[in-house]
């Protein structure tokens, strides 16, 4: 945020992006001496005008009036930071101030959004899912401070078991504390048998707006997809592991699904596996949201068609495959 005037940190919701967002613009408070400023989006209208709002944040008075000035002449060439949080819900205000503020002012820009602005020199910054493998990963360290706030005695917790669910969760940061809060009245092998349907769990015990279960975070993503995105993403939710887009296009017997996959990883739902062949993956609770969001019959049918797509891969001679490691990890 130092060097680059525009730093978006994108990842779907329940990633951290907030978090990591204060903890980045508490770090760089010295840089800038005309200050950091916190805006968050979710409680402004699309009517409600966005400059007032980040004016409002930095305690800048914008008179009205016909002489009155703008932001971009109140702040001028000030060395200052503005971090917008939850971007997405406000697409076209954002892009349209930025735009402006970027070409008429040195202010830097520090946002939080499920998916990228598109703007000229946007620095896009992953926010992707916790470490897993391990006693002291991340997600462990994560899920057992919320396990302790929540009140759960963490040194009679199975250690092995609470990896597990971690690794179930993928390490998303809301899941994993959704899933912990979940201790202070279940113990710790009932939330891990509970996990195939994680999403009647998966609910927030405090009165949170933004993230009040894990169904509702995925929701809003749902709602924001077109429908060919919507059927793609259902479709790819056959899919138990990684995949490649010949994968897709074989199951589906479709050559133009790039367009919307692309949408489906800009937005954090699909993600590239590093490495010189694209794999893509889905994490475990958008698979499952995916295949419960598609609809009974298109699952089904999704299914059955992987089914079959799969066999033909296999091959029914086992003898022909049973001593090729390679294949029997792909049908693992």
């Amino acid at each position: 945020v130092q060097t680059n005037r525009l730093v978006s940190l994108l990842g779907m919701g329940g990633s951290g992006k907030t978090r990591l967002s204060i903890e980045v613009a508490r770090a760089a408070l010295p840089a800038f001496p005309d200050g950091v400023w916190f805006v968050d989006l979710i409680p402004r209208r699309s009517t409600d005008p966005l400059d007032v709002a980040v004016a409002d944040a930095a305690g800048i008075s914008l008179s009205s009036g016909a002489d009155a000035p703008s932001l971009s002449e109140v702040v001028g060439q000030r060395r200052l930071l503005f971090v917008l949080d939850n971007c997405e819900h406000l697409v076209g205000p954002v892009i349209d101030l930025v735009d402006e503020l970027l070409d008429s002012t040195t202010c830097h820009f520090l946002l939080t959004s499920r998916l990228p602005l598109n703007l000229a020199g946007e620095y896009r910054c992953r926010v992707g899912s916790m470490s897993v493998e391990g006693s002291d990963a991340d997600a462990v360290e994560l899920f057992l401070a919320t396990a302790d706030r929540f009140g759960a005695d963490v040194s009679t917790l199975d250690g092995d078991l609470v990896g597990q669910v971690c690794r179930r969760l993928d390490g998303l940061p809301l899941a994993l504390e959704l899933a912990a809060a979940q201790l202070r009245h279940l113990p710790l092998a009932e939330v891990a048998a509970r996990l195939d349907t994680r999403f009647d769990l998966l609910v927030s015990g405090t009165r949170d707006p933004r993230h009040p279960s894990l169904a509702a975070v995925l929701d809003d993503s749902w709602d924001g997809l077109a429908a060919e995105e919507k059927s793609l993403l259902a479709a790819l939710s056959a899919f138990p592991g990684d995949f490649a887009l010949r994968d897709v296009e074989e199951l589906l017997e479709r050559g133009d699904i790039v367009p919307s996959l692309g949408e489906l990883i800009d937005r954090s739902l699909v993600t590239v596996r590093p490495g010189s062949d694209a794999r893509y993956h889905l994490l475990d609770s958008v698979r499952a949201f995916g295949r419960s969001r598609g609809g009974e019959h298109a699952a089904s049918e999704t299914l059955e068609r992987h089914a079959e797509w799969c066999m033909e891969r296999v091959g029914s001679n086992v003898g022909r495959h049973l001593f090729d490691y390679g294949n029997a990890r792909w049908c693992q």
